[in-house]
């Protein structure tokens, strides 16, 4: 009986996963001691074995599991939301910004570490955040 419900919950625990992955960036997934990884929520590829739960590269035991969730926000991050250049470029006055993967970002995104694309016009600026 035990296991019939454990493989009807992975079951409905993979449809839910499934159902809500492309509205966000990553799935954080958090340990009971505090220590977590993010996975890209659209490449993350999720299975259950022997007690563990297997996400990219890590085995996490699953009594060691204490939440998983699609955030866009990777685990330890922080996030700047306004920025001006030297020349007067601002990030708010951006028509598009676009992330290395080329996908376009809404205007109140929050950028996290890494390298954007800004354009405002015909002008175009590239920015890492650190």
């Amino acid at each position: 009986m035990k296991k019939k419900r454990l493989i009807l919950s992975t079951m409905l625990l993979g449809a839910a996963l499934t159902a809500s992955a492309e509205d966000y960036a990553y799935l954080n997934i958090v340990k009971s001691d505090g220590t977590g990884i993010s996975l890209s929520a659209t490449e993350a590829t999720l299975t259950f074995s022997e007690g563990y739960l297997v996400a990219g590269n890590e085995r996490i035991l699953l009594s060691e599991l204490k939440k998983m969730q699609f955030s866009n926000d990777p685990i330890g991050t922080t996030a700047i939301s306004s920025m001006e250049t030297n020349d007067g470029f601002s990030l708010n006055d951006a028509d598009a910004i676009y992330d290395l993967n080329g996908r376009q970002l809404s205007g109140d995104a929050q950028l996290h570490k890494g390298i954007y694309i800004i354009k405002k016009g015909n002008l175009t600026k590239k920015i890492q955040v650190k």
